[in-house]
């Protein structure tokens, strides 16, 4: 696994090699992080949040509490996943997802 500088990552958190966090990061309490994902910079991950394996984030990218993302997924740049929401595809970039699990662009 590998955080780079001015990444903070709280209790609780289990990942998996190979897992890269980019700089500035804020990953809470309680979330799991499978082999092979990739969180890009400036990227907040709320608790309870689940990435399973080959999950890539972008850059700047806001994912809510207790959030699901599925294998292979990609969430793209300056995206917001609303909390409680399954992501079983790509999310593309500036892309808000609600609560009720509609696309918005930004």
């Amino acid at each position: 696994v590998t955080i780079l500088d001015g990444t903070v990552v709280n209790r609780g958190v289990f990942t998996y090699h190979p897992t890269i966090i980019d700089t500035h990061c804020i990953i809470d309490n309680n979330v799991t992080i499978a082999h092979g994902c990739q969180i890009g910079k400036n990227t907040q991950i709320a608790p309870a949040v689940q990435l399973c394996g080959r999950v890539t984030i972008g850059d700047n990218t806001f994912i809510g509490a207790s959030v699901t993302v599925l294998n292979n997924t990609e969430i793209g740049d300056d995206c917001h996943i609303g909390i409680g929401e399954k992501i079983t595809r790509s999310v593309p970039d500036k892309t808000r997802i609600t609560v009720k699990g509609t696309f918005k662009s930004k």
